[in-house]
C-alpha cells in the first residue's frame, strides 16, 4: 500500500492488490504487522493450516502468537486448531489420584494389621 506517496514490496506470502488495499497474508503465512518500511510474515512451516492467510494477525480457530504456534489461553492444540479444554483433559488427573488414594489406604490397613499382629 502507499506509504506517505510510496510503495513497499509486497514480498514472499502476502497478497497486495496495491491502490492503497491493506496487504493480505497467503495461505501458510501470518502477516504479524505492515511497517513503513516493510511487512513482517512469517511461515507456518510446522503446520501450515495454522495461518489460513488473511488480514495482520489472522490465525486457525484458537491460535495465537508467532506462525500461529501457541494456543489462546485455556485451550489445547488440536491439529491445526486449538480447543477448549474440557472436563475430559481432567480424566487421567483423576484416575491418577485415585489409584494414589487407593494405594494409601491399602497401606494404612496393611500397616494397621501388621502393628496389632506384634
Amino acid at each position: 500500500s502507499p506509504e506517505g506517496g510510496s510503495c513497499i514490496s509486497c514480498g514472499e506470502g502476502a497478497n497486495c492488490e496495491g491502490f492503497g488495499a491493506e496487504p493480505e497474508a497467503a495461505e501458510g503465512y501470518l502477516l504479524a504487522e505492515v511497517l513503513s518500511s516493510g511487512l513482517w510474515i512469517y511461515r507456518c512451516s510446522t503446520l501450515p493450516e495454522r495461518c489460513p492467510g488473511g488480514p495482520v494477525g489472522t490465525c486457525n480457530t484458537g491460535r495465537t502468537g508467532i506462525a500461529c504456534s501457541k494456543c489462546l489461553e485455556g485451550m489445547a492444540p488440536s491439529g491445526a486448531t486449538c480447543e477448549p479444554c474440557g472436563a475430559s483433559d481432567m480424566v487421567p488427573s483423576v484416575v491418577l489420584l485415585s489409584v494414589c488414594a487407593t494405594l494409601l489406604v491399602v497401606l494404612y490397613v496393611h500397616s494397621s494389621q501388621e502393628q496389632k499382629a506384634r
